[in-house]
């Protein structure tokens, strides 16, 4: 925990022709280190010929609340959103699965980061953030906005969990409307035209997928073993040529294989 900061700053006459209070103080930064560091601050709490010193000191005592606290720590100013994200998010999160690391590290370098990846974690506002997800919203599927707003709330929640900011600008962001999903599917015709177009070893994927509802990366991972009679055991994964458990453990099912699938599948 941070050191207790219980500080009364102090107060001093300033000003030639114009005599005014001015405090002085220290904040406290979290730098990107981990460690902190103390900072002067100084500011013009009024004239002098308007108030008293006990007036001015009181003054002062409000701003080292607001400023300081007595347990957080305040930002620091030169830690930006892509430092924190490379080297105090992600390392975190260790339970993401491969293709889920490479999905969401694609959508936030490509949707955020190159944005506000330079900005300072202080300097995010809440009313940039918005219109920057309302110009996604009609661009992009309500699946990729979506993550979009859950990822940059994560990573500031973040922030402020480590001390890096003391509150996130991103809590309270809109769900914007976004453009339909388009729910197209091929008819009966279609899938018709589509096996007579297909032959041999696609015609069999294109079967697979359409009768057992597979996953691209179930049905590329199967292997002989999965084979039991008239069903497919789903027991793995493949993304970006890793093999790795299903999605979801409810994913880890037996399928059934009309007889059809599986004479040709024999073939």
């Amino acid at each position: 925990m941070p050191r207790n900061r219980h500080q009364q700053g102090w107060v001093v006459e300033s000003g030639k022709r114009r005599k005014v209070w001015r405090g002085h103080f220290y904040v406290y930064a979290k730098t990107p280190d981990g460690s902190e560091t103390r900072r002067h601050r100084n500011v013009t709490l009024g004239a002098k010929s308007e108030m008293k010193k006990w007036e001015a000191e009181k003054k002062l005592q409000q701003i080292i609340e607001r400023e300081s606290g007595t347990t957080a720590c305040n930002p620091d100013p030169t830690v930006t959103l892509s430092w924190f994200w490379e080297n105090r998010f992600l390392p975190l999160q260790v339970q993401w699965r491969g293709s889920t690391r490479v999905v969401l590290e694609v959508i936030f370098r490509n949707h955020v980061l190159s944005q506000f990846g330079s900005i300072r974690l202080e300097a995010l506002k809440r009313f940039d953030l918005q219109t920057h997800l309302n110009t996604l919203a009609s661009k992009y599927s309500k699946s990729l906005v979506k993550k979009v707003r859950t990822w940059i709330k994560a990573v500031l929640d973040e922030a402020v969990e480590q001390e890096f900011i003391g509150k996130n600008p991103a809590g309270k962001l809109a769900l914007p409307p976004t453009r339909g999903t388009c729910k197209r599917f091929l008819t009966i015709a279609e899938y018709r035209r589509m096996l007579g177009e297909l032959e041999g070893r696609d015609r069999l994927i294109f079967r697979l997928f359409v009768m057992c509802a597979l996953r691209p990366g179930e049905l590329f991972a199967l292997r002989w073993r999965c084979r039991d009679g008239n069903t497919l055991r789903i027991e793995e994964s493949v993304s970006r040529g890793k093999i790795g458990l299903p999605k979801t453990k409810s994913s880890a099912a037996v399928v059934a294989l009309p007889k059809s699938l599986a004479h040709e599948l024999d073939e």
